[in-house]
């Protein structure tokens, strides 16, 4: 799942040209602009939740679910990067990985939702990914 979108892309000239560089930065900024939209709204369902603890945990996980989305997202485009910017990005990933999981399970007290554990696991599968381009 995660390492077929981290494959480069074929679409790219070896040129570079200038069309191409544009073409490429529009398309990231079009991808970031939908999740960023994408994340918006869960943070407003998040809101609207009624009270409980429930809600309460699940208010507590919008923060780290978003960064954990960002984080897949930001490792796909790492994965077109140098290796030591790479190596970089995946060191920097895992950091924020932690902080994540860590939010995650003191929100749950341990017990995540399938949701989350599946959210977490698809940023690690991330990391490893791009550490073993």
């Amino acid at each position: 799942m995660v390492a077929e979108r981290l494959q480069p892309s074929k679409s790219i000239p070896a040129s570079g040209s200038q069309a191409t560089l544009q073409a490429e930065v529009e398309a990231s900024t079009m991808k970031w602009a939908g999740l960023l939209a994408r994340w918006t709204a869960i943070a407003q369902a998040a809101a609207a939740l009624p009270p409980g603890d429930e809600s309460e945990a699940w208010r507590a996980s919008v923060v780290p679910a978003v960064g954990l989305n960002a984080l897949v997202a930001a490792c796909e485009e790492a994965a077109e990067w140098s290796p030591d910017h790479r190596a970089y990005a995946a060191d920097a990933a895992a950091v924020r990985l932690d902080q994540h999981r860590a939010t995650l399970h003191a929100a749950w007290l341990g017990r995540l939702p399938a949701s989350l554990v599946d959210l977490l696991g698809e940023a690690e599968e991330a990391i490893v990914v791009l550490r073993g381009r």
